[in-house]
């Protein structure tokens, strides 16, 4: 894994085998930060990365100088890699161990942007909860934006806050605002 731009723009980072993930790859990473890049600076932001797995996603921002973000994932070994890139960077990295549908139902915190990467074969009722949950209680302002991988077969434009997705092969990024109203 590398990380593509920004501050450790050009970092190799070892992931090891053993972890349960999917990861996003370099084409789709690059694809949906060059979307980000045209809509925010990231300079101001507070990023949740859900589902972090390798924390790929969360460390593109933090290279790209979100002024926070914070990495939830609920996987020991994802947990103990992401405490080692922290220490390897030698950067701050806020880690929250916890399976992302309890931290739904318990946390307070609210962000500017939130990447979620959830496991393909995760229910529809699930994903749309997900979805729900973040706009309404997670997302600071209408300006604040969900990013939701999936694969590229589910659709979810009939969703309010729905603004577009991107495809990249087998991979899609659906992108929402907070609902309105």
């Amino acid at each position: 894994m590398r990380i593509i731009s920004g501050l450790y723009g050009g970092r190799k980072i070892i992931v090891p085998k053993n972890l349960p993930i999917r990861p996003t790859t370099d084409m789709a990473k690059e694809g949906v930060f060059n979307i980000l890049n045209n809509i925010f600076e990231f300079k101001n932001k507070d990023v949740a990365d859900m589902f972090s797995g390798s924390g790929s996603i969360g460390l593109e921002f933090k290279s790209r100088m979100a002024k926070s973000v914070t990495f939830i994932e609920n996987d020991k070994k994802c947990i103990s890699h992401l405490k080692n890139i922290s220490k390897v960077l030698n950067i701050n990295m806020i880690i929250i161990k916890k399976d992302i549908f309890k931290f739904l139902n318990t946390s307070k915190l609210k962000f500017d942007l939130i990447f979620a990467d959830p496991p393909y074969k995760l229910s529809d009722d699930k994903y749309l909860f997900l979805i729900d949950t973040v706009q309404e209680k997670f997302l600071k302002n209408k300006e604040s934006m969900l990013i939701l991988e999936h694969f590229k077969k589910k659709k979810f434009e009939n969703i309010p806050g729905f603004q577009r997705t991107k495809n990249y092969g087998d991979c899609s990024f659906s992108f929402f605002q907070r609902k309105s109203g």
